[in-house]
């Protein structure tokens, strides 16, 4: 075990330094000057050039790559050139909006999926399973801004039960800060349980098919108990890896739910980062993201090892 832990750790951390050098260098190369962003289209000549002295922009991509690793190993990831501020600290306030709306949107698709993909492979054939299957459908055929907008009138403008957008901080007023983060988690846990009831559906049949299955059944063990503790219990590796995969799919959705529902994250700081050509900020944000995916595929990973014995650590 302690081999597998620590070849997957090392597989974990060159994964992160690959993808977010590989992200730095790219980003460094599009076209664009912050610097001009920054000061305006009338800027003279000598300031654009002070500016970027300043910034490190008149240094090559290969040296500004370095001075920005040096510091990411030191804990500092530099200076964000738009908002003129830590890029570590103005992550960590971001981070406080995506972390607990991921969190939520992964606890609202499990609530749903995983009790509906049992349902629906305990019915397989019938019409409670055809039911599951056409929801599941509209669910991926949704796309998640419009579900958005549609709860947003349903809940915040008709009914007035929570708001509409907007974010009040967790120290300002809590209970204020988590309703406003209800309606964007239950957007996107919506829009992801439809991939991922399909996948338990998938998994808790592919048990039931089993022999040992049928010989409990041919005993008379109660068909209840057939379902969940043989069905759902020895689908439960295959769960848990859908589940990860999930996870890391609600960073991507978190920028369209953040967007519409005006929330200040990550998702939204990395597009206005793009479109400010703010590298530091970016590079800051690509490397909180990968870290994010990469440690969630780790945990992944051993925790199917620890649920499915026939894994080997060796």
């Amino acid at each position: 075990m302690q081999a597998y832990l620590a070849r997957r750790a090392a597989t974990f951390f060159v994964s992160l330094w690959v993808a977010v050098s590989a992200a730095y260098v790219a980003l460094a190369a599009i076209p664009g000057d912050p610097a001009q962003f920054i000061l305006g289209i009338d800027a003279s000549p000598e300031a654009l050039a002070a500016l970027r002295a300043q910034l490190g922009l008149d240094l090559s991509v290969g040296a500004r790559y370095v001075q920005w690793f040096k510091g990411v190993l030191t804990g500092h990831f530099g200076h964000s050139v738009a908002y003129d501020i830590s890029v570590g600290t103005l992550l960590w306030e971001r981070m406080q909006v995506t972390l607990p709306l991921g969190f939520g949107a992964l606890f609202v698709a499990a609530l749903v999926a995983v009790p509906g993909g049992v349902w629906a492979a305990a019915h397989a054939g019938r019409r409670q399973d055809a039911l599951i299957s056409a929801l599941s459908q509209v669910g991926l055929a949704t796309p998640t801004f419009w579900l958005g907008i549609w709860l947003m009138a349903l809940f915040a403008v008709r009914l007035g039960w929570l708001p509409s957008g907007g974010f009040v901080a967790w120290s300002e007023n809590p209970g204020q800060a988590l309703a406003s983060l209800v309606l964007p988690a239950l957007t996107l846990g919506l829009s992801r349980a439809a991939p991922l009831l399909r996948i338990v559906r998938a998994a808790v049949m592919d048990v039931l098919d089993q022999d040992y299955v049928r010989t409990a059944r041919a005993k008379g063990v109660p068909e209840g108990t057939v379902l969940w503790r043989h069905g759902l219990r020895c689908a439960i590796g295959s769960v848990a890896t859908a589940l990860g995969l999930e996870a890391t799919q609600l960073l991507a959705g978190s920028i369209v739910v953040e967007s519409v529902f005006s929330l200040p994250g990550a998702g939204s700081l990395a597009l206005y980062a793009i479109s400010s050509r703010d590298l530091p900020l970016i590079a800051g944000t690509v490397a909180f993201m990968a870290a994010g995916v990469l440690l969630v595929s780790l945990l992944v990973d051993i925790a199917y090892a620890m649920l499915d014995p026939r894994i080997r650590y060796g």
